[in-house]
């Protein structure tokens, strides 16, 4: 256990002491002298204590400050890696949409995937049953779809009044007329191949990518 020297207490008592024997020469100079040290070390005292407190005040609030930078730092390592992974995810998905802008065939024997009552659009290679020649053209795929006929659809197990249309399945064209603003004819001939045919945002996407990787505009 350590304890702080009474200066002021002892430089008292050394007056006291010079009161005691007056006309002593000797003592008084050595009192004097005494006293004089003593007084000067409690000022030195003083002051250090005043320059640790300072220093230690200073300390905290340079370690304060420390520890803020080191948490804004890790808030920016984590903002940096997140921002990475990000990017990341985002020139994965570009690329994924770009692939599907490249037309992928399947052959003719498979059909699109399309829920009951809906078609899809698509582009097929047809083999024409009148010349024998192969072509490509935009088509729809009708997977039960309702569609309304002048004359019936010419299905015997089909009911001759439908209240929405008849359901049909199969590989038609549209084609506009003055009455109706989409006439869908059935395709005559034997679908060799399909692809569908990728959306306006898988485009855009492409075309962005392709800008990037070129250089963009001339």
């Amino acid at each position: 256990m350590t304890t702080t020297p009474d200066y002021a207490g002892l430089i008292a008592r050394l007056e006291g002491w010079d009161r005691c024997y007056p006309g002593n020469i000797n003592i008084e100079l050595a009192v004097d002298e005494a006293t004089q040290a003593l007084s000067t070390l409690l000022e030195s005292n003083a002051a250090l204590e005043g320059e640790r407190d300072e220093f230690r005040a200073k300390l905290a609030e340079t370690i304060g400050k420390l520890m803020v930078a080191n948490q804004r730092v890790r808030e920016l390592e984590t903002l940096s890696m997140n921002l990475e992974a990000e990017a990341k995810n985002a020139e994965s998905e570009r690329d994924r949409l770009a692939e599907r802008v490249a037309l992928e065939f399947k052959a003719g024997s498979e059909v699109p995937d399309v829920a009951r009552g809906n078609m899809e659009a698509c582009i097929i290679m047809m083999r024409s049953r009148h010349t024998g020649k192969n072509f490509t053209m935009p088509a729809y795929y009708l997977n039960s779809y309702p569609l309304e006929f002048e004359d019936g659809c010419g299905d015997p197990n089909c009911e001759d009044m439908h209240d929405d249309g008849c359901p049909v399945t199969g590989w038609f064209y549209d084609n506009a007329n003055f009455e109706y603003e989409n006439c869908y004819y059935r395709i005559e001939g034997e679908c060799l191949a399909w692809a569908l045919i990728p959306d306006a945002t898988v485009v855009e996407s492409a075309i962005a990518r392709s800008l990037v990787k070129g250089g963009g505009d001339e």
